[in-house]
């Protein structure tokens, strides 16, 4: 039969109350203000700022491919003059 292997003890050691007074100032010195973590602030201010980003993303490609467009119909409707239509065109 298959036994479940089980992990070895470990071996425990008294800590001091300094250490644990250290560890605490530590624990407290990694926290930032409340007023700066505020992760409801973060939220509104990222989908503000990245919702404005991405609009205007938005609105200068449709203008770019609204001039593309533009481009593509005036190039089409270029008509090839002959010789005789060209000087008439000056002439005027």
């Amino acid at each position: 039969m298959i036994s479940i292997r089980q992990r070895k003890g470990i071996k425990t050691t008294e800590v001091s109350e300094d250490y644990a007074a250290q560890e605490e100032n530590v624990k407290l010195e990694n926290k930032l203000p409340s007023g700066c973590t505020s992760g409801r602030l973060w939220k509104i201010l990222s989908f503000t700022i990245g919702g404005t980003v991405a609009l205007c993303i938005g609105l200068l490609t449709s203008v770019y491919l609204a001039t593309l467009h533009e481009n593509d119909l005036w190039f089409s409707n270029i008509k090839k003059l002959s010789w005789h239509q060209i000087i008439i065109l000056i002439l005027q």
